[in-house]
């Protein structure tokens, strides 16, 4: 962080920047309040800006207000308020409608699998503090009470419903009905490395493999060679796949087109786009489980090109994802991971990218991801991998050794 920077002073009024590097504003108080030692009280701003430039600005509407003789105290705004917050909507109502109206970044409504997924973590830990609270009323200290009353368990569903109600209050601070967000707890929303995911190793995908049904064995293949979501994995059909063939017929290579995924919302199978903008992909099969990908496709797969590869037994539409559960649990029980979650055969797969030499915008085409932070969150290392380094290390350090004894 760059030194600190002392006070400023402004045409009218002083900017300082804070420890956190954000910058706070300040003026002397127009009506002339005297302290007890008989300086004039100084009025700080309520909110802290970004950089010096918002505070300057800051300045000048407060210095317009004071000219046009419109100019009020922080402290009577904030009761006044106050006031009118306590009579104010209640959060719960409040930020239903906000779900059905927020949009993502390509200005589209949310996903129906991510209005389920903010539902649930707003119902179960949100909504018993906080809904029948009137929006304008929050204050930082319920939030921050409210926070530490989650306990250390289920790490990512209260970073998740952190970042729900700072998300809410942020659009309430700007439909007026709050004076700053009261989510302020640093970290607080952050899923990086809420939980440290160790990958499968080869022994232990070997294991699981056996131990998986034939006909969902490559289910297992793809979510970790592929990078793919078990959403994608359950919609791929026949036309997603691409063989190629050498002169004699024998499969050479195989791509995966990934345009769409399933998930169910309510009880509902839903297909529709992949989780990001970036999820609609080709993927290059690795050599090495191509003919997986064939003999499945022979002995498994439905003729037409909109055959499923991955369908219900019972009614031959989309799997459920709690029917390929059931299969996956005792594969992980028979390979002693039962802490692996399906979706980490993905991150698996990409970890095994990294070592393998990819880039970050290489991982983030494979695995469809549209934010570099979140391809690089599957960069970890593996234990097998640090051995190998350190390996290394000590064969270069006795060549190193030999040569100079030559």
């Amino acid at each position: 962080m760059p030194p600190r920077k002392r006070r400023q002073k402004a045409r009218f009024g002083h900017t300082r920047q804070l420890p956190s590097g954000r910058w706070q504003a300040s003026y002397l108080d127009p009506r002339g309040t005297l302290t007890p030692r008989g300086n004039r009280v100084r009025i700080t701003s309520p909110l802290t800006f970004v950089d010096e430039r918002d505070a300057h600005l800051w300045l000048a509407a407060v210095e317009r207000e004071i000219s046009h003789g419109t100019w009020r105290h922080p402290d009577e705004v904030a009761a006044e308020a106050s006031a009118s917050a306590a009579q104010g909507e209640p959060f719960g109502s409040y930020v239903e409608r906000w779900l059905l109206e927020r949009r993502t970044s390509q200005g589209k409504p949310l996903a129906p699998s991510t209005v389920q997924s903010h539902e649930r973590a707003l119902r179960l830990m949100v909504y018993p503090t906080f809904k029948d609270v009137p929006v304008g009323a929050i204050t930082p200290d319920q939030v921050r009470t409210w926070y530490a009353g989650l306990g250390a368990g289920r790490s990512a569903m209260r970073a998740r419903a952190y970042s729900i109600l700072r998300a809410a209050c942020t659009t309430a601070v700007e439909d007026g009905l709050l004076l700053a967000n009261p989510c302020t707890i640093r970290g607080a929303g952050n899923t990086a490395g809420v939980s440290k995911l160790r990958p499968a190793s080869l022994d232990e995908l070997e294991a699981i493999l056996g131990a998986m049904p034939s006909e969902l064995r490559l289910s297992v293949v793809l979510a970790t060679w592929c990078a793919l979501r078990s959403g994608e994995v359950r919609e791929l059909r026949r036309g997603d796949i691409e063989v190629t063939r050498d002169d004699d017929g024998t499969p050479t290579a195989a791509l995966v087109r990934v345009t769409r995924g399933v998930t169910t919302v309510h009880g509902k199978f839903v297909i529709g786009d992949p989780k990001s903008s970036a999820g609609k992909r080709d993927v290059t099969v690795p050599p090495h489980v191509v003919a997986d990908v064939v003999e499945h496709l022979e002995k498994h797969t439905g003729k037409g090109k909109d055959a499923l590869l991955f369908p219900a037994p019972t009614h031959g539409g989309s799997l459920a994802h709690s029917s390929l559960h059931k299969a996956w649990d005792r594969a992980r029980k028979a390979a002693e991971r039962p802490d692996l979650r399906f979706h980490d055969l993905r991150h698996t797969g990409l970890t095994f990218a990294a070592q393998a030499g990819a880039t970050t915008r290489e991982l983030m085409e494979r695995g469809g991801h549209s934010n570099p932070r979140i391809a690089l969150m599957y960069q970890h290392s593996t234990t097998e991998r640090q051995e190998f380094i350190a390996r290394r290390l000590s064969e270069l350090a006795a060549g190193e050794d030999s040569a100079a004894s030559e």
